[in-house]
C-alpha cells in the first residue's frame, strides 16, 4: 500500500512524504528517476503515432517498442543529468534540485553502479532498435538517433555543455519534436517531411517552456554557480516574456498546424485550451512568490510547474483532436467516441481546476 501511495504522489508531484527506503525497489527507482516527467515523452510518441495512423501507416508493435524506448531513455537522461551534476558539485545542499524531488545519489537511494548499468542497458536497447529501423525503414533514423545521443550527453555536460551555453532549451525542442515525434512518424511511415512538423512543433515548444521555467526557478542559484542557462544569458525578465509568448501562441500554432496537415475543421477545438492556459499566462506575467503558496506541492519549482501544465494541456488536446480526425477518416467510430470522451473529459477537468489554479496567483 505504501508503494502505491508513494508512486501515485510521485507521478503527480515528483515527490512523496513516504520514506522511499520502505517501498519496493522498482517504485523507489521510478521516483528517483523522476517518472513524473516522462509523460512529455509519451505525448510526443503518441502524437507521432497518430500522425502516422492518419497517413495510413501504423504498426502497433513498432509503435510500442518505440514508446518503451523513449520512456526508458528519458528516465536514463534524468539519471545521467543527476549523476553529472552531483559529480561536478552542482547538486549541493540548498540547491533547488534537491528540494523538489529525491536525488538518486545524494539521497543514498540509488547506487552509482545501478545508475550506470541502467543507462548502459537503455542505450543498448535504443541502439538495437534504431539499427533495426535503420536497416528496415530509413538511414535517417540512425542520424536522428545519433543526434539524440549527442544532445542527451551534451545537456549533461559531456562533450559539449548545452545547458551552460544556453542551448538546453533548443536541445530539448529538437529531441521532443523532430526526434521523438518526427522520428516515430518516420519509423512508422518511412517518410520525414515538413508537414508533420506543423503539428508537433507547438508541443515541442511546450517542452522547451518547461525547461525555461525550471531554469527561471533556479536562476539565482545557477547565476552563483556560473551555470549560464538561457534565462541567465537573455535575462530573467526576457525569459519570462519568452515563456509567456510561447504559451500564448501554442494553441494558435497547433490549430493552424493540424488544419494544414489534415484539412479538418476539428482543428478549431484547440482554442478552448486557453481556458487552462490563462493561469499559465498570468503566472509567467508575474513574479514568483517569495514563499510557498498554501497547497503548492512542488516547491520551490514555480514557472516549471506552470510550464508543465501548459505542456499537458497542449499534449492532451492535440492527441484527442488527432484521434478524432483519424477516426472520422477511417470511419472508426469507436475511436471517435474514445477521442471525443477524452477531449470532453479534458475540457471539463480543466474547467473544474481553473479556479484552483487561479487561487495560487492571487
Amino acid at each position: 500500500m505504501k508503494g502505491w501511495k508513494a508512486l501515485s504522489e510521485g507521478i503527480r508531484f515528483c515527490n512523496t512524504n513516504i520514506d522511499l527506503k520502505d517501498v519496493h525497489p522498482l517504485v523507489r527507482f521510478l521516483l528517483v528517476a523522476r517518472i513524473c516527467v516522462v509523460f512529455m515523452s509519451v505525448y510526443s510518441v503518441v502524437i507521432g503515432g497518430l500522425m502516422a495512423w492518419i497517413s495510413g501507416a501504423f504498426n502497433p508493435l513498432i509503435f510500442i517498442l518505440i514508446l518503451i524506448g523513449f520512456v526508458l531513455i528519458h528516465l536514463a537522461d534524468n539519471l545521467l543529468n543527476d549523476y553529472s551534476d552531483a559529480s561536478k558539485g552542482i547538486d549541493t545542499s540548498g540547491y533547488e534540485r534537491l528540494m523538489y524531488a529525491p536525488h538518486p545519489i545524494l539521497s543514498g537511494l540509488l547506487g552509482i553502479g545501478t545508475i550506470k548499468l541502467y543507462i548502459a542497458s537503455t542505450l543498448i536497447y535504443s541502439i538495437f532498435l534504431a539499427a533495426y529501423l535503420t536497416l528496415t525503414v530509413s538511414p535517417l533514423i540512425l542520424l536522428l538517433a545519433l543526434l539524440g545521443i549527442v544532445i542527451m550527453m551534451g545537456y549533461s555536460g559531456y562533450g559539449i555543455d548545452l545547458k551552460g551555453l544556453g542551448l538546453g532549451e533548443i536541445g530539448v525542442f529538437i529531441v521532443w519534436g523532430p526526434i521523438m515525434a518526427g522520428g516515430t512518424y518516420l519509423a512508422l511511415t518511412g517518410a520525414y517531411t515538413f508537414r508533420e512538423a506543423l503539428v508537433y512543433t507547438p508541443y515541442a515548444l511546450m517542452v522547451s517552456l518547461v525547461l525555461i521555467g525550471k531554469h527561471l526557478d533556479k536562476y539565482h542559484s545557477d547565476y552563483i554557480k556560473r551555470i549560464y542557462t538561457l534565462p541567465i544569458r537573455i535575462g530573467y525578465t526576457r525569459a519570462r516574456i519568452l515563456g509567456l509568448i510561447l504559451v500564448a501562441v501554442s494553441p494558435i500554432l497547433a490549430t493552424i498546424g493540424i488544419y494544414l496537415y489534415t484539412g479538418s475543421p476539428l482543428s478549431i477545438l484547440m482554442i478552448p485550451a486557453y481556458i487552462t492556459l490563462y493561469p499559465c499566462l498570468k503566472a509567467f506575467g508575474m513574479e514568483k512568490p517569495r514563499e510557498k503558496p498554501q497547497g503548492w506541492n512542488i516547491w520551490p519549482l514555480w514557472y516549471a510547474a506552470w510550464g508543465y501544465l501548459a505542456l499537458d494541456v497542449i499534449g492532451r488536446y492535440l492527441i484527442a483532436i488527432l484521434l478524432m480526425i483519424g477516426a472520422l477518416q477511417f470511419e472508426a467510430y469507436i475511436y471517435l467516441l474514445i477521442g471525443g470522451l477524452y477531449y470532453l473529459f479534458s475540457l471539463i477537468n480543466d474547467l473544474r481546476n481553473r479556479k484552483n489554479y487561479l487561487s495560487y496567483l492571487n
